[in-house]
């Protein structure tokens, strides 16, 4: 809900959810508390029609790599993309931020990539601003036990201005990336 309660313009987005779950037990991510009949000023009923929701019953549910590839057959042509994991928090204004860092870029084709650290104690729960400016990097990757890759991120020294804009590096996370949507429909056909 944040997303939409955070944002700029919360008009301008269009959202996909693909909700791996128990269908029999598990409630909804995209459902709101109370009838959007009694209580129509909730986030989750204000931007319904923005919405889409693929619900995957947690049985045939195959991980986290079919889950996007079931929810980037949503695009739709949109300028911009972003994929993230479900516990992403925001912060105020994140769209118009977002779009600036990746302008900031001078690369269209730019995809600004990271691996978020803990939210607890970096974000005023009053007024959604970031409280900390910690910039971290992406700089080895590494096979666990599992035979799952992992990122290890690493925080820049406090000199390290973010005025600077985004940093180069040479990993991308899929916990969260961000940049121009024609990138989905390119990923799209390399990965079919």
């Amino acid at each position: 809900e944040n997303m939409f309660i955070r944002a700029r313009h919360p008009e301008r987005l269009r959202v996909a959810v693909v909700d791996q779950r128990d269908l029999e037990t598990d409630p909804s991510c995209v459902f709101p508390r109370v009838p959007c009949i009694r209580d129509p000023h909730q986030t989750l009923c204000k931007y319904s029609d923005q919405i889409e929701l693929y619900d995957m019953d947690r049985q045939f549910a195959i991980g986290p790599v079919f889950a996007r590839h079931i929810a980037y057959r949503y695009y739709r042509g949109e300028y911009y993309a972003m994929q993230m994991d479900a516990q992403t928090t925001f912060v105020q204004d994140w769209d118009a931020d977002i779009i600036n860092q990746h302008e900031s870029t001078g690369n269209e084709m730019a995809v600004l990539s990271h691996t978020p650290q803990d939210v607890i104690g970096s974000i005023d729960p009053l007024l959604g601003r970031a409280l900390q400016t910690k910039r971290t990097i992406m700089c080895e990757t590494h096979y666990l036990a599992e035979n799952y890759l992992e990122n290890d991120a690493w925080n820049l020294k406090d000199d390290v201005s973010s005025e600077r804009g985004p940093i180069l590096q040479p990993f991308w996370s899929a916990a969260f990336s961000f940049g121009r949507g024609i990138l989905l429909s390119m990923f799209h056909t390399i990965n079919t």
